[in-house]
């Protein structure tokens, strides 16, 4: 059970990770997109940024259910 619950947290915090990265990116991305009047949508914007929070909202739930019930 225990090991379980370390690989979860593990995995959870590798997908946080990779999340935090990909926020990164795209504020570098966002602006550098704006300055040179390359086409961009705010409606892809918002889609990627949605996603990213959806991945970290399951990421978090996940962690917050595993951490539940090894109380």
């Amino acid at each position: 059970m225990r090991s379980n619950l370390l690989d979860l947290v593990q995995c959870q915090l590798i997908r946080m990770s990779s999340d935090i990265k990909a926020l990164k990116t795209l504020s570098i991305v966002i602006p550098d997109t704006i300055d040179h009047e390359t086409t961009v949508t705010s409606e892809g914007i918002s889609s990627l940024l949605k996603c990213v929070v959806e991945s970290m909202k399951n990421s978090q739930e996940s962690l917050f259910v595993a951490l539940q019930e090894t109380a």
